[in-house]
């Protein structure tokens, strides 16, 4: 399956797929805050906001610009617009909502910064995709992204042979469909051709699983909403995966072995046009 637009979105918008998405904008908050700080975003700053999604990116930024600041969310399913518009008294800033693909966005107003987290991910060429947000920018914008580098391979200590197997099918599915390998260096390098200065690239995060930690389940409703994928490709059937009992099974086999798991690196690039 190769990424020809937005339309080839993997996962699927489904009740369970969205509190898992807020879950992790949760335990997320933090190191997408770092990034966004860094990136230089501050009082009174207009913001676009791309690939939205519920709204917790969008969110975070509204509080660092302020009352004085604004936020364009910017999301093609309006079932998350509509979250959004729910929750935007939870930002000192005024949040818009605006329908549109990410690399289709209405020109006519001009930003202070174009930010988003994990939708580059999902875009067939990164340094087009770049190019493209660019023009949104006032001079002297920003550009600041969050993604998940799937470059290095998952790891445990002690060896947990079957959360392995799980976080591989995951990392496997979004390459089959098209996720780069390498997206840091590929963003790294978009920011400098673009122009960028100022351009930086972080680990900010990683996920770690243990006995207990709610990662589990998140990693569950992923390979759920992922099936599809994985089928397709014949990496694995609904029968081999069992995902009824597959977080049960992955804590037990944790808490048997004390052992420690390692996931996809999360990373955050951010770069200033210049003035």
């Amino acid at each position: 399956m190769s990424r020809e637009s937005d339309d080839d979105y993997v996962l699927r918008f489904s009740d369970e797929e969205v509190s898992r998405l807020q879950r992790q904008a949760s335990r997320l908050a933090p190191a997408t805050e770092r990034v966004l700080v860094a990136a230089g975003l501050g009082p009174g700053m207009r913001i676009l906001d791309i690939g939205c999604g519920a709204g917790d990116v969008a969110i975070l930024a509204g509080n660092l610009v302020g009352r004085t600041g604004h936020v364009v969310a910017v999301d093609r399913d309006p079932r998350m617009l509509a979250i959004v518009r729910q929750r935007a008294g939870e930002s000192a800033a005024a949040i818009e909502t605006l329908r549109a693909e990410v690399l289709a966005i209405p020109r006519g107003q001009d930003f202070d910064a174009v930010i988003g987290r994990f939708v580059l991910m999902y875009q067939p060429d990164t340094l087009a995709a770049v190019r493209r947000l660019v023009t949104h920018l006032k001079p002297g914008g920003r550009l600041a992204f969050f993604e998940f580098d799937n470059s290095v391979p998952v790891t445990s200590f002690p060896t947990l042979p079957l959360w392995e197997r799980a976080s591989d099918l995951i990392g496997q599915a979004f390459l089959r469909s098209g996720t780069p390998q390498h997206l840091v260096f590929e963003l790294h390098s978009a920011l400098h051709r673009v122009g960028c200065t100022h351009v930086a690239a972080a680990v900010v995060d990683g996920l770690l699983q243990y006995p207990g930690n709610d990662y589990v389940g998140q990693l569950v409703v992923l390979l759920r909403s992922l099936l599809p994928v994985i089928e397709e490709y014949g990496l694995a059937t609904v029968a081999d995966l069992d995902l009824d009992t597959l977080a049960a099974r992955l804590s037990g086999e944790a808490t048997a072995i004390g052992g420690l798991g390692r996931g996809p690196i999360a990373f955050g690039v951010w770069g200033q046009i210049p003035a």
